[in-house]
């Protein structure tokens, strides 16, 4: 007989813990949810074109940056001396590389994909010249 009310007991104990939760009419509640995303940009240069009889260089560039404050593109080369100019016409924005080696070419507000065309004149330079294109996210 202990054990049958024993039973009873625990069955009855079940059914009352099991019951779920009811929340009362004027009850109000809610949750947020949050998510950040990394900045995540990036540029290539798929091809370009050297003419050498105009001292120039033409292409694209493809330009990808999630960043909804924009970017900046950057122009990374050698220092160069005071007689040599150099100009980048960079998605119809012309520019003169700084004598320092390291010249901002282009600002873009918001995230952006797509392809620029570029420009490089050189015409009295005194050596060779490497110009490398980098994205900044703002």
């Amino acid at each position: 007989m202990k054990n049958v009310g024993l039973g009873a007991l625990t069955m009855g104990l079940a059914t009352i813990l099991a019951t779920p939760a009811q929340a009362a009419a004027d009850a109000s509640g809610g949750f947020n949810i949050s998510l950040e995303v990394p900045a995540v940009c990036d540029l290539s240069m798929p091809d370009f074109v050297v003419l050498e009889d105009q001292h120039a260089v033409t292409g694209e560039v493809q330009e990808f940056c999630n960043s909804a404050n924009g970017f900046q593109v950057i122009a990374s080369h050698r220092p160069l001396n005071r007689d040599e100019v150099v100009e980048i016409d960079f998605g119809g924005a012309s520019t003169r590389l700084d004598h320092g080696g390291v010249s901002s070419i282009a600002f873009r507000s918001g995230a952006r994909f797509g392809y620029v065309p570029f420009r490089i004149d050189a015409p009295h330079l005194e050596g060779g010249l490497a110009v490398s294109f980098s994205l900044i996210a703002i």
